[in-house]
């Protein structure tokens, strides 16, 4: 039984790590995706110098489904800008919770967008629909993309006011991701536990 019991919780420990350690986030680009370094003038000082990108979006790069959790950091922007996860609006200037989290399918694009009201006059702007280009109504505003770790970017909306400015301080989102246990992992963490309890009622 000790055996056992120790080839299940290795097994369970190998599976664990190798989820872990993958990429679950991806860049997808288009034509107008362009690098980008943050100017000093961005009032959130952790960002200042990072090198990334616009016009990009995120999507889930893995081979199976993902939760990623976003959360409100920073917003410089006097404009109602707003965040939102799907249909629902999750931060505004005031957050409404800190995080919030959603389940994306293997391959599929992040659902967030940033919104805004510019003097009456609605825009937003889709992680599927960011672009670089800032010359016409329907792209107004765009945000930039920062890979800051593995798993871990941040999203920061420049809203076009006065401009565009291109501090892209707005409103801050970091972004984060972790994979979702599959039914077989849960069953291997099960039998894991399962044999973890025989052990100790025999020692």
């Amino acid at each position: 039984m000790k055996i056992l019991a120790r080839s299940l919780m290795l097994g369970l420990g190998m599976a664990v790590s190798v989820g872990a350690n993958a990429s679950l986030l991806g860049l997808h680009g288009d034509d107008d995706t362009s690098p980008f370094e943050v100017p000093a003038v961005n009032e959130y000082a952790p960002l200042v110098g990072a090198n990334g990108f616009i016009g990009g979006h995120l999507f889930n790069s893995s081979s199976s489904a993902i939760r990623v959790t976003y959360e409100y950091i920073f917003k410089e922007a006097s404009l109602p800008n707003t965040f939102w996860v799907g249909d629902t609006q999750v931060f505004s200037g005031s957050p409404n919770s800190v995080t919030y989290s959603e389940v994306v399918s293997s391959l599929a694009d992040l659902t967030f967008s940033f919104r805004t009201d510019i003097y009456g006059v609605p825009h937003r702007v889709d992680n599927d629909r960011n672009s670089a280009y800032q010359n016409s109504d329907e792209n107004m505003y765009n945000f930039f993309l920062y890979e800051a770790g593995e798993n871990l970017w941040y999203a920061a909306l420049d809203d076009g006011r006065n401009g565009p400015d291109d501090n892209h301080d707005d409103m801050v989102i970091r972004i984060t991701a972790v994979a979702v246990p599959e039914p077989v992992s849960l069953g291997l963490m099960g039998l894991g536990l399962l044999g973890v309890g025989a052990f100790r009622r025999r020692s």
